[in-house]
């Protein structure tokens, strides 16, 4: 049992240092644009990424192509 809980504990730990070097590589990637793009909007940026990032959760379904 004590090693099951080791075992549970480690895989925690992984899992968070995971998500850390995901929020860093997040917030890496958000800085540089602010940096690339001083004269752009923040929060238009922001919400650019933010909707790229959820983009890649989920991209089984393809974009709808703009009709012009």
């Amino acid at each position: 049992r004590l090693q099951w809980l080791q075992r549970a504990k480690t895989g925690l730990q992984g899992r968070k240092m995971a998500l850390i070097n995901v929020l860093h590589l997040f917030l890496a990637v958000i800085v540089a644009l602010l940096v690339a793009v001083p004269e752009a909007n923040a929060a238009d940026l922001i919400n650019t990424v933010l909707s790229l990032a959820s983009g890649l959760g989920r991209n089984d379904e393809p974009e709808p192509k703009p009709e012009e």
